[in-house]
């Protein structure tokens, strides 16, 4: 069993060392402990605040190697809590930026899901309606 919280302790731990008095980011390693440590408030099922770490993160390391993998992962965290417009934003932003790299190539799949998805939605109300 993986220990989420303690994991977010220390990536919290980190962060906080990781600025100096002027609130320099001197710690090499910085951007890694903001990514995980929303990976691991996600996984202790606290979206809201692992979607507000992610944000933090992206704008303090938006370079960061882990920051296309992120953006997709935010952009499916905010599908799955019904937040289709941000992600619809998310997935485009990504497409369009990276359209050759994988996470580009990934964005445009969920960009077509939720298109199949809004269109099916559509639909399906249409006959619920007709059959009631």
């Amino acid at each position: 069993m993986k220990d989420w919280v303690g994991a977010a302790e220390a990536f919290q731990k980190v962060m906080k060392e990781g600025n100096n008095e002027n609130g320099d980011k001197v710690f090499p390693y910085l951007g890694d402990a903001y990514f995980a440590l929303g990976e691991s408030l996600l996984a202790q099922g606290k979206k809201e605040e692992a979607r507000k770490t992610w944000i933090e993160a992206l704008q303090l390391f938006p370079k960061h190697k882990r920051a296309l993998d992120i953006t997709y992962q935010l952009g499916v965290l905010e599908k799955g809590v019904g937040k289709q417009k941000e992600a619809i934003d998310i997935f485009h932003q990504l497409a369009k930026e990276n359209s050759r790299e994988f996470w580009g190539k990934a964005a445009v799949l969920q960009l077509e899901q939720l298109e199949w998805q809004e269109k099916l939605g559509r639909d399906l109300s249409l006959v619920t309606t007709r059959f009631r």
